[in-house]
């Protein structure tokens, strides 16, 4: 069993390139977020990037406790709490005084599994606001520290970009408009016309058939 498990866990299956795929996208992601800490200035953001890794962690000392629990006991593995839910004594009656009310199974590795996501999660959002602070506030400060010469020109290109998305706005407004104008509208037909024209249908198939008999020699 102990074989199955560690084969199970560390030696590469089929999937194994997702895996690796997915270590490799964590790392960029970790990467980057220290960059972009980094690039603003955001202590905060680099305290809350550490806070991350260190969650990050905990999560695979957690998996990794509960597979090798199967097999094996250690004082080094994460202090998992017990709670222990048995279905059958749920359930009443007399097989709730039955010997399959003695088993049950411990939830309490999920619940902090997902205790420790539901922050990760916090402190990615809070990642993200300490870096849109300090991004405004070294915005704000290179503004300070603008000549007039750098605020006249920053604004004159600023008012040739929204220029530019104006004219560009107009242009697909009329672009709409021409294509409407050239696409043919469609008429409703009455009832009256829709009678008209099933009535001419049926006469030109008459026709049809009277023009295509093979007997009309012998009149």
């Amino acid at each position: 069993f102990f074989i199955q498990l560690f084969i199970h866990a560390f030696v590469p299956s089929h999937n194994s390139t997702a895996n690796i795929s997915s270590k490799v996208v964590y790392t960029d992601r970790k990467k980057y977020e220290a960059k972009r800490c980094w690039d603003y200035r955001s202590l905060e953001g680099a305290f809350v990037v550490i806070l991350m890794a260190i969650l990050d962690i905990l999560q695979i000392w957690l998996t990794a406790s509960v597979m090798l629990s199967w097999v094996m006991t250690s004082k080094y593995f994460f202090p998992i709490p017990s709670i222990s839910i048995r279905p059958a004594a749920l359930m009443g009656g007399p097989v709730s005084q039955g010997p399959l009310a003695q088993y049950g199974f411990n939830v309490g590795p999920m619940v902090i599994t997902w205790l420790l996501r539901f922050i990760h999660g916090l402190l990615e959002g809070w990642v993200g606001r300490a870096l849109v602070r300090s991004h405004k506030r070294q915005k704000k400060q290179k503004r300070d520290l603008e000549t007039p010469e750098e605020k006249a020109t920053r604004k004159a290109a600023k008012r040739a970009a929204k220029q530019r998305e104006k004219e560009e706005e107009l242009r697909r407004r009329q672009w709409h408009q021409r294509r409407q104008q050239q696409e043919p509208e469609i008429k409703e037909l009455t009832p009256e016309e829709i009678d008209e024209l099933a009535a001419q249908a049926a006469l030109r198939r008459r026709a049809n058939v009277e023009s295509n008999t093979a007997f009309d020699d012998l009149d």
